[in-house]
């Protein structure tokens, strides 16, 4: 290993190194996780430029990382190659860490240090990118739309007296009734209503209770069943 053979002025500290992140700590603290788990593979100091590859924790690839230090100190501008490279990301900071834990400092000779890369991911290994891949704009896992008909042929099918499915009726033909007369009120229509009100319309009659025992029966089966039962205790 190569090091700095003139101390006369640091060139970077961890104040430094922290002001850079600032904006986004979180980045310095996967940084400094990358510098203990020996994840820089390389660096190169040479005048005011860093140049460093630091592994990826989860692929079998490096990252060409390049700082620029001020003469008095201090960091200039910063790049890696990877996607979040262009701002600030955590590769920077496993180098810049890296960097401020060997202590260099200004010289006008070059300084290089090299390790061997970590072990590869095992033969066969996927990431979660590979097992989870992002969908392509305008997929979809459906051959066509799906139309109304194709709701009313699977509900007939899950309701079917050799499998029948207890959700069901989730999606069961909307309820369209033309004559309400006779029917205990639905709940939701009264909403508007204030307490005093709210509690006279609920009151329900023997023939409003006989009608809807006689339109609702089959019940979880018929629409109108759930709709009269909504926001209402049945129990008597």
């Amino acid at each position: 290993m190569l090091g700095p053979t003139d101390a006369a002025m640091d060139l970077l500290s961890l104040t430094d190194i922290l002001n850079h992140f600032h904006d986004d700590i979180n980045a310095f603290r996967r940084g400094e996780d990358k510098f203990k788990s020996g994840r820089v593979l390389y660096f190169y100091l040479d005048k005011l430029t860093i140049t460093a590859k630091v592994q990826a924790t989860m692929k079998d690839k490096t990252y060409k990382v390049i700082v620029s230090l001020k003469s008095t100190g201090g960091i200039d501008e910063t790049q890696c190659e990877c996607p979040r490279g262009k701002w600030i990301c955590s590769h920077i900071a496993a180098a810049l860490i890296y960097a401020e834990k060997i202590g260099i400092s200004k010289t006008d000779v070059p300084a290089s240090w090299i390790k061997h890369p970590k072990k590869k991911l095992r033969q066969g290994a996927l990431l979660f990118s590979d097992l989870f891949p992002e969908s392509k704009p305008g997929y979809t896992a459906l051959r066509k739309p799906i139309s109304e008909e194709d709701i009313l042929d699977f509900h007939a099918s899950l309701m079917d007296a050799d499998h029948k499915c207890g959700m069901a009726w989730v999606i069961s033909p909307t309820l369209e009734l033309d004559d309400k007369s006779g029917l205990p009120p639905f709940v939701r229509d009264l909403r508007h209503l204030d307490e005093l009100a709210l509690k006279k319309e609920l009151i329900c009659s023997e023939e409003q209770i006989k009608k809807a025992e006689e339109n609702t029966r089959a019940q979880r089966n018929n629409p109108l069943w759930s709709k009269l039962r909504h926001l209402r205790l049945t129990a008597r």
